[in-house]
């Protein structure tokens, strides 16, 4: 299992992608649930294609217009291909279902299941004016995220055209650098043995 890398707080995040849960409209969680997903793909370095006014963690304008289903598109850098997050919830059990697919990516799905209600314990707390209490478990769900979205999803992704040229610059430049350093090392060679 990898380590969850070290993130500021999810609730900071959530600040800076919604003011407070009050301004989210849902009755159980659900979208702040799949909002606080979003908060760690734009932590890792995604971004979103839909929105990009204000605050990278924004979500599109109209991302809350379900009850139950929720979609986010992201670019990643290195990446030839956009990434869409998909969330929804089954309102009756309470399961929260994700998964992320790379568009044009081949069979690139990443998917888990979350019990909504070991996220968001305290349905209260989502009528409040702060962040502060509203997602439980924080660590868990990180450790999800980190191992059954983002970790399978990258390693499958296919690579932009840009970093293959990029590296092909890098082996050049170090192609070079190389020749150059054997022609100096063989002009000081030739210069000392003729002394």
């Amino acid at each position: 299992m990898a380590e969850t890398a070290q993130r500021p707080p999810l609730q900071e995040l959530l600040r800076k992608a919604v003011r407070a849960p009050d301004c989210i409209h849902t009755q159980d969680g659900g979208a702040v649930l799949a909002l606080a997903v979003h908060c760690l793909f734009i932590e890792a370095g995604f971004t979103n294609v839909d929105y990009v006014r204000g605050s990278p963690y924004h979500p599109e304008p109209e991302w809350n217009r379900s009850h139950d289903a929720w979609i986010f598109r992201y670019k990643k850098k290195g990446c030839a291909n956009t990434f869409t997050y998909h969330c929804g919830l089954k309102q009756h059990t309470g399961q929260a279902y994700m998964h992320v697919t790379e568009d044009n990516g081949g069979d690139n799905v990443s998917f888990m299941g979350l019990i909504l209600h070991k996220y968001i314990q305290d349905v209260a707390a989502l009528r409040q004016d702060t962040w502060q209490g509203v997602v439980s478990n924080e660590n868990d769900l990180t450790k999800f995220f980190d191992n059954y979205i983002m970790q399978p999803v990258l390693t499958k992704a296919v690579p932009s055209s840009e970093d293959q040229q990029g590296d092909t610059q890098d082996y050049r430049t170090k192609l070079t650098a190389v020749g150059v350093a054997a022609i100096v090392a063989l002009l000081v060679w030739k210069v000392n043995g003729s002394q």
